[in-house]
C-alpha cells in the first residue's frame, strides 16, 4: 500500500537536497536585495496557479478513482478538458492586475531595473497554472510520481539548469531561463493527459457548470491567504534586502512542506477508493495516523538539533549577511511540525466533506489567520516576521482538529461529491 509512497518520498528526497542546494548557492551569491527578485518570481506564479482555477481539478481528485471503477470515462473527459481550458481562460484575465503589480513593484523597490523581466514572469505564470492543472489531473488518478516529476521535480531541474546559465551567463540570463524553460515542462505534461482531452465537448453551457464547484473555487482561493498571501503583503510593506531573507525563509518552508506532502498525499488519496467500504476505510485510515505518529516525533527530533547548532549552520552555510536568518529559521520548523500534525485530519475533510462546508470552515479560518498575519507584519519588530507563521499553524490546527472530533464523521461523506 505505501510502494508509490516510499518511492515518492525518495524522489522527494532529492527533491529537497536539489532545491537546499539551488536556494543556498543563490543566497550566498546574491545581495539579499537582488535575491528578492526571486520573490517576485515566486509571487507572481503562486497568483497565476490559484485565480486560474475554477474547481475542476477538485472534483478530479475527488472521484476519479471512482469513476474508472464505474467506467465513467465521459465525465473523467468532460472535467480534465474544461480544467484545462478555464486555466487558459483565466490566465487571460488576470494578466492585467499582475502586470499591474509588477509595475508597481519595480518602480517602489527595484528603479526601473526589472519590470520587463517581470512581465516575462507573467508569461511563465500562464505555463506554470497549466502546468499545476494537468499535475493535480495526474495526481487525481493516484499518479503521484508522474504528478511529482511534472509539478514538483520541474521546477528543480529548471532552476538547476537556470543556476547553470547564471554561473556562465549571469544573473540576468538565470532570469531569462527561469522565464522560458517551463515551456518545455508544459508541452511534456500536456502529452500525458492528452488522451482524457476531448475538444467536440466544448460549448458555453458546459463552460459555465464551474458555478457548480463554486465553492472549491472559494476554498483554493482561501487556501491562497494560508500559504502565499504572506509573501505578497512583505513584498508590499518591507525593504527588499528583508523581503530576501523572507523568500529564503518561505522557500525553505516549501522544500519542507513538499516532503511531507510526498510522503502523505499519496497514501491519503487512496481512501478515496473505500469510499463504499466503511469498514476498510476506518482500518486504513488508523494505519495512516499511526504512520503520523513516527514522522512527528522525526520531526521534532530534528527541531531539537536545528534549535542547538542553527548559528553554526548559518556561518557553515555562508548566509550571515541574511539578518535575524536564525530566529525565522527555527520558527519555519516549528511551523512544519505543526503541517504534520494537521495535515492528515485536514486532507480527509477536503477529500470527503461537503463543498459549502469545507468553504465555511476555510472562510472562518483564513479570516482569522489574515488578521493575525496583517497585524504581525505592520506592528511587530521584522526582527520575527516569520513568527505569525507558527501562529497560522496553531490557528488552522485548533479549527481543524475541532471540526474533526466534533462536527466531521466521515462514515456519513462516502458518496459526497
Amino acid at each position: 500500500m505505501f510502494s508509490q509512497s516510499i518511492l515518492y518520498l525518495i524522489l522527494q528526497l532529492f527533491n529537497i537536497i536539489i532545491g537546499l542546494f539551488i536556494n543556498i548557492y543563490l543566497a550566498q551569491k546574491l545581495k539579499p536585495e537582488v535575491f528578492s527578485v526571486l520573490a517576485i518570481y515566486s509571487i507572481i506564479i503562486a497568483l497565476f496557479t490559484t485565480f486560474t482555477y475554477m474547481g475542476y481539478e477538485q472534483v478530479l481528485i475527488r472521484n476519479v478513482l471512482n469513476w474508472q471503477e464505474q467506467n465513467k470515462k465521459f465525465w473523467i473527459k468532460l472535467n480534465i478538458t474544461y480544467a484545462i481550458i478555464t486555466r487558459l481562460i483565466m490566465s487571460i484575465i488576470i494578466l492585467p492586475f499582475v502586470v499591474g503589480y509588477a509595475y508597481y513593484m519595480d518602480i517602489i523597490n527595484y528603479g526601473h531595473k526589472y519590470f520587463l523581466y517581470f512581465l516575462a514572469f507573467a508569461l511563465s505564470g500562464i505555463f506554470f497554472a497549466l502546468i499545476d492543472s494537468l499535475g493535480l489531473i495526474l495526481k487525481s488518478f493516484n499518479e503521484y510520481v508522474k504528478f511529482f516529476v511534472i509539478s514538483k521535480l520541474s521546477n528543480i531541474v529548471i532552476r538547476l539548469l537556470s543556476i547553470v546559465i547564471f554561473i556562465n551567463m549571469g544573473f540576468n540570463s538565470f532570469l531569462v531561463a527561469l522565464t522560458f524553460l517551463p515551456l518545455i515542462v508544459f508541452v511534456f505534461a500536456f502529452y500525458e493527459v492528452k488522451e482524457f482531452i476531448d475538444y467536440k465537448l466544448l460549448n458555453l453551457r458546459l463552460l459555465l457548470k464551474f458555478k457548480k464547484y463554486k465553492y472549491f473555487i472559494y476554498t483554493n482561493y482561501l487556501n491562497y491567504l494560508k500559504i502565499n498571501f504572506d509573501q505578497l503583503m512583505v513584498s508590499l510593506f518591507v525593504k527588499p534586502e528583508i523581503l530576501g531573507m523572507f523568500n529564503f525563509c518561505k522557500r525553505i518552508e516549501e522544500l519542507g512542506r513538499n516532503t511531507i506532502e510526498g510522503f502523505f498525499d499519496p497514501i491519503i488519496q487512496k481512501s478515496v477508493a473505500f469510499k463504499s467500504k466503511v469498514s476498510d476505510l476506518a482500518n486504513y485510515i488508523n494505519k495512516i495516523f499511526k504512520i503520523q505518529k513516527i514522522v512527528l516525533s522525526l520531526a521534532i527530533v530534528t527541531l531539537i538539533i536545528l534549535y542547538i547548532y542553527v548559528d553554526k549552520l548559518i556561518l557553515l552555510l555562508k548566509l550571515s549577511h541574511f539578518q535575524y536568518l536564525n530566529k525565522n529559521l527555527l520558527f519555519v520548523s516549528v511551523f512544519l511540525s505543526l503541517y504534520i500534525v494537521y495535515k492528515i485530519k485536514s486532507d480527509l475533510i477536503y477529500i470527503f466533506e461537503e463543498q459549502v462546508k469545507i468553504f465555511q470552515l476555510d472562510l472562518l479560518t483564513n479570516i482569522l489567520n489574515l488578521i493575525f498575519t496583517i497585524s504581525f507584519i505592520y506592528f511587530v519588530s521584522q526582527n520575527y516576521i516569520y513568527f505569525y507563521r507558527i501562529i497560522n499553524g496553531v490557528v488552522i490546527l485548533v479549527m481543524f482538529f475541532h471540526y474533526y472530533n466534533k462536527k466531521f464523521n466521515i462514515y456519513n461523506k462516502m458518496r459526497v461529491i
